[in-house]
């Protein structure tokens, strides 16, 4: 247990005020309740969960009050592992909200608590007054750590009730809301731990069957026997493949030399070794008629190897069914 105090002692006050009537003090109560309401500080989207397994809570709280004593018992009770900080507070009395406040922040600022317990026991709507003001309220809201309020009995409701991420209706109940009893942990994680068995063994009993299904195929068995038939597939498509290649390369080049042939018995170099001339005009112009020439007009005449210029001497057109040959 860890006990903060503000001034290095405790300090009790002792107000004398005059009552305001229940009557002024519930119409404040539901006026506020109203418009707190109204500003969504009750809305559930903003409640936050209670951590199930804290390893600190802090309770603000009087330390002298009976509250404080019961939280202890039952934390030590149900989980002695867990830490509690105790930070005194004023619970009751004019100068009560201001101090609960400033103990709502010290907790956030220190930050190592994973819940906060805020409240005291029971009292008449006069004593549990300072939980129903708005500073309180908001500070409530605003807290980074989750906040459960004990406020008085069973039959108390305040402000802080309403805007906490818990109500309880005790603080000793309180405690046990934030606490989680050692044994029904280690039940909890003996639990855990036999699933975990139970999926490991599940786990290890699938890769058996697996494991030994792969060995029973016959390729795990003759391994070699597999390598060698797949060698000899193998061979015998390469060998398939180079008769093929063989094959389409022997079409191939009885294809090209066909038309090699063909191009050669095409070819005006080939009608030329056998005496035959091509005759062009000096303009260009290939002769084919003897009717496109005149007497006169220059001729090259393109042999074999070689060609002679010429000038057209005599020319004669041979008549329609006419043939001259050349031996």
């Amino acid at each position: 247990m860890s006990l903060y105090e503000k001034t290095g002692q405790y300090q009790l006050y002792a107000e004398f005020m005059e009552p305001l009537g229940i009557g002024a003090l519930q119409v404040a109560f539901e006026q506020l309740k109203e418009k707190l309401a109204a500003e969504g500080l009750f809305d559930g989207d903003f409640k936050r969960e209670i951590p199930k397994n804290p390893s600190c809570i802090a309770v603000i709280t009087s330390p002298t009050g009976a509250a404080v004593r019961d939280i202890l018992q039952i934390v030590k009770r149900r989980d002695p592992n867990v830490k509690v900080a105790i930070f005194p507070t004023l619970v009751q009395g004019e100068q009560a909200a201001a101090d609960i406040v400033r103990s709502l922040k010290l907790v956030n600022e220190w930050g190592k608590a994973d819940v906060i317990i805020l409240g005291r026991g029971g009292g008449s709507m006069e004593d549990l007054w300072c939980f129903n003001d708005e500073n309180v309220a908001r500070a409530v809201f605003a807290s980074e750590i989750p906040v459960i309020s004990a406020v008085g009995h069973e039959t108390d409701f305040t402000i802080t009730d309403f805007v906490a991420d818990m109500r309880a209706p005790t603080p000793s109940a309180a405690a046990e809301l934030a606490t989680t009893p050692l044994a029904e942990r280690r039940e909890a994680f003996h639990r855990l731990e036999l699933r975990l068995e139970r999926d490991v063994s599940a786990l290890l009993t699938s890769c058996r069957r697996r494991l030994d299904l792969l060995k029973s195929r016959p390729v795990m068995e003759r391994p070699l026997e597999r390598i060698y038939r797949t060698m000899m597939d193998v061979e015998e498509t390469q060998q398939r493949l180079d008769k093929e290649m063989t094959n389409r390369l022997m079409q191939r080049a009885e294809r090209w030399q066909y038309l090699t042939n063909r191009l050669e018995a095409a070819s005006p170099l080939a009608v030329m070794s056998r005496g035959y001339v091509m005759a062009v005009t000096s303009s260009g112009n290939l002769l084919t008629s003897a009717k496109q020439a005149e007497v006169g007009d220059r001729v090259t005449l393109h042999l074999q190897d070689g060609k002679i210029e010429t000038n057209i001497q005599e020319k004669e057109v041979f008549a329609h069914g006419e043939e001259e040959s050349y031996l």
